[in-house]
């Protein structure tokens, strides 16, 4: 049995998590429960009698500072549960900051629910304890082909165990008022983002804003699509391409064209730096795009990561949440194979799609999501393209690497370390913990 679980990179936990927190915060809200999604059944569910029944025990973190997801999957859970009356759906929903611990005091008391909602990078913790149910085992799935990016989160050692539903990725925005008062475009390379962003920087506000905070989802989620573009990996930090990115980002703290707290920041910071007008362009993610959109005389627009050389595709980190069908019984888990199936068909994936405002992986969804998205999408969509899953290389050691990593690219913004130092440092203990 591996060692004990320890939270690990919330691609989408993470960046919501943060925002949410405050509202769930605020509302002094308890453990929500939502039995059979709205605590209510069919009119023909109520005399059926109990061996008839199934119950389906469910767990995400979708509460209700999460945003339309929250209330949606109550419709999905009911709506599926009218075309099934003989399947009840329990969901309860554990605030981000608890839900790795709880679910790991599940697995110790053998306690998991028959559906699990996972962050992509948790997937191989849970596949290597051998408590999760290889999907081919049930039957044929809803998804019929996944691009190989999705395919590699949803498996361990080449066995798939969850539906990746929907997957997002950052992107640069940028504040189209500041960028024409400067004359300038929305720039495509290194060179043209590090000029910008001193030209942008003001008394008024700074050139741009990303998260250079050492944690789960934060500076080494942001700093990926620079590093993979380049030909850098998390593996060889040593490489020219390595420290060329991260050379990059402590240029950009250098010139001082970002805060000095950018090493502080995780993904909240910068979308409040920029939807106040004291940023011009910030790394982040479509999560924000309602928030930013409701902002009077803001006005912004969306372009893929800068590269290093022209010509190169932007390779970033996939984000997203896995659903999951914990071990239990044949019944049981046939029953959970069939509502992750109901999720995966095109019309609901493209509405979950929609309500997380991520981008649907499954192929059929895309049309229809696609308008309704709007233009803002188009530069995520296009990343995707060529986005790669964060454990598909280090597996169960992704989250000690990205700590390591984490601490590296921390102390080069502090201007502690060069690049070059700083990721020599981090290689050394980046190839004890690939060891073991």
């Amino acid at each position: 049995m591996p060692a004990l679980l320890t939270p690990t990179n919330y691609s989408q936990a993470s960046r919501k998590a943060s925002r949410s927190l405050l509202a769930f915060s605020a509302a002094g809200a308890a453990l929500l429960m939502v039995a059979g999604a709205t605590t209510t059944a069919s009119a023909s569910d109520r005399h059926l009698s109990a061996t008839s029944t199934i119950t389906l025990t469910e767990e995400d973190y979708y509460f209700v500072g999460a945003g339309p997801i929250h209330s949606y999957l109550n419709t999905v859970f009911s709506n599926f549960m009218k075309l099934h009356p003989n399947i009840v759906i329990k969901r309860t929903i554990i605030p981000p900051s608890n839900y790795l611990t709880k679910v790991e005091d599940e697995v110790g008391a053998s306690a998991l629910p028959d559906v699990l909602m996972l962050d992509n990078p948790d997937l191989p913790y849970f596949a290597e304890y051998g408590v999760l149910t290889p999907l081919a085992s049930l039957g044929p799935t809803a998804i019929s082909t996944l691009e190989p990016p999705q395919a590699a989160e949803a498996s361990f050692n080449g066995t798939a165990y969850a539906y990746p539903l929907y997957t997002n990725t950052i992107a640069l925005f940028y504040n189209t008022d500041m960028l024409k008062s400067a004359g300038l475009q929305p720039p495509t390379t290194w060179a043209q983002l590090l000029t910008d962003a001193k030209t942008l920087t003001t008394p008024a506000h700074y050139g741009i804003a990303f998260s250079g905070q050492t944690g789960p989802g934060q500076n080494v989620w942001q700093f990926e699509p620079f590093l993979w573009s380049n030909g850098g990996s998390l593996t060889q930090l040593t490489s020219p391409q390595s420290v060329q990115a991260l050379t990059l980002w402590a240029e950009l703290a250098k010139e001082k064209a970002v805060s000095p707290d950018v090493s502080t920041w995780g993904q909240v910071q910068p979308e409040q730096y920029f939807a106040d007008f004291k940023a011009a362009m910030m790394v982040n993610g479509p999560w924000f795009i309602s928030t930013l959109n409701a902002v009077k005389g803001l006005h912004f627009g969306i372009t893929e990561i800068p590269v290093n050389t022209p010509g190169q595709a932007v390779v970033p980190p996939i984000g997203g949440e896995l659903w999951t069908i914990p071990k239990s019984n044949a019944a049981t888990e046939k029953a959970a194979f069939e509502l992750l199936n109901y999720m995966a068909s095109p019309t609901v994936d493209e509405q979950l799609s929609l309500a997380e405002g991520d981008v649907p992986t499954v192929k059929a969804a895309l049309a229809a999501w696609q308008p309704k998205a709007g233009p803002l999408m188009q530069p995520f969509l296009e990343e995707l393209l060529h986005g790669r899953a964060r454990t598909s290389v280090l597996g169960t050691n992704y989250p000690a690497v990205e700590t390591v990593v984490g601490n590296a690219i921390e102390s080069a913004l502090l201007g502690k370390q060069t690049p070059s130092q700083a990721f020599a440092s981090a290689q050394q203990q980046v190839q004890k913990t690939i060891l073991g």
